[in-house]
């Protein structure tokens, strides 16, 4: 039986202006939250507003002796934190065309990378110790940190043809790299960054009939997940792609969904054994579906018996370490109505929910699963204890 969960705490990062958020990100212990505030501009006249990275801890306080805030028309689009909880990153918009993006150390807040681009971030993510940062704009950008110096290396960067990188994610190690590029197209470079080698070429494929629309890369490397905006989810096996001697890049199996229109964001276990997937259906008001995929390599099997609906669009789904449980996102803008849950791995039993005034587009379980951090539309940060 399922039941309402109550937040552990909840946050407005900024109370005097209403704020999105549409990215956040927790360690791997749970002890540390990193959250950013983000604003749509309707006006013709841009108006700039006060945007901000912020930290929070276990117990909802700050953690930095004050958040990075600025001025900007537009704000923090992504942001990301190692898994061993040193180091934090976000990434955005200044205005029409200025895009940056930001690394702190994540327990003091001291910012030790400031880097601009020509164009939105769209998001940042780091490997498990920090030592890699991979972010995905108007291209693919890579930056590796000295674990000596702690200074971060000029970016080794890939333009795509097709265009915008709209999502990235990296191995634990930083070894390898996904991304998911406009047009379908699905990337995997080899960072040979930490060695001298730099990255190495960009394999590519594509899906003819639609975007792919989230990349999720197991931590130990052996395979990433996406999902197509035409309800497929694909795998790819990086151990079978690294060991042909003419590597193709290539999907190792794919699934359509049953009955959804498309696979809005996937999620993956560290092993890579576990795969959760969410997707919308083409119900008015639009409504989604949560799937688990026992990986086989080879194919996937479809584990829930019953596959759970949720009241709204699916938007984030995300997976601890060991599998053991899956948190969803959903919202309905026109609504303005919004829902957090979380289900059991195994069973697919809804275990709570909670509900929101707003869509909720970021929910992010820790490694260890003892917490979830989540953002909301209505400006706030939510953290729960699990389960």
């Amino acid at each position: 039986m399922s039941k309402a969960k109550a937040p552990a705490w909840t946050r407005r990062l900024l109370s005097k202006q209403l704020e999105l958020i549409n990215s956040v990100a927790i360690s791997g212990d749970g002890s540390k939250v990193i959250a950013g505030t983000y604003f749509f501009n309707t006006s013709p006249t841009p108006v700039t507003k006060t945007v901000g990275t912020f930290a929070i801890d276990r117990s909802g306080k700050n953690l930095w002796p004050s958040p990075d805030e600025f001025a900007a028309t537009f704000g923090v689009n992504w942001v990301a934190i190692s898994r061993n909880g040193a180091w934090a990153a976000s990434g955005g918009q200044i205005s029409d065309n200025s895009g940056f993006i930001s690394a702190y150390d994540a327990a003091t807040g001291r910012k030790s990378l400031t880097y601009d681009t020509p164009a939105r971030v769209q998001m940042v993510t780091l490997n498990s110790d920090g030592s890699t940062l991979v972010v995905g704009g108007d291209r693919l950008y890579a930056f590796g940190r000295n674990r000596s110096t702690n200074e971060w290396t000029p970016p080794q960067t890939v333009a795509y043809p097709s265009g915008t990188v709209q999502r990235v994610a990296v191995s634990g190690d930083g070894k390898w790299i996904a991304a998911a590029v406009n047009g379908g197209v699905v990337s995997l470079l080899e960072n040979k960054t930490g060695t001298g080698g730099g990255l190495g070429p960009a394999a590519s494929w594509s899906i003819s009939n639609g975007w792919i629309m989230w990349v999720a890369m197991a931590a130990d490397g052996s395979g990433f997940a996406a999902a197509g905006s035409n309800s497929n989810v694909y795998f790819f096996d990086i151990k079978a792609y690294s060991a042909s001697p003419t590597p193709i890049l290539t999907p190792a199996w794919q699934i359509a969904l049953d009955g959804c229109t498309a696979c809005r964001s996937v999620a993956i276990s560290d092993d890579g054994s576990l795969i959760s997937a969410v997707a919308d259906l083409p119900s008015q008001p639009t409504t989604g579906k949560v799937f688990v995929f026992a990986n086989q390599r080879t194919s996937g099997k479809q584990l829930w018996n019953t596959i759970p609906t949720i009241s709204h669009g699916a938007n984030c789904t995300s997976m601890d370490a060991a599998g053991r449980y899956v948190a969803v996102a959903d919202g309905d803008p026109t609504a303005k109505l919004g829902d957090f849950y979380l289900f059991d791995a195994k069973t697919g039993n809804l275990i709570w929910t909670f509900k929101t005034t707003a869509m909720n587009w970021p929910m992010q379980i820790s490694a260890d699963a003892s917490a979830i951090a989540a953002g909301s539309d209505d400006g706030s940060v939510y953290y729960f204890s699990v389960p």
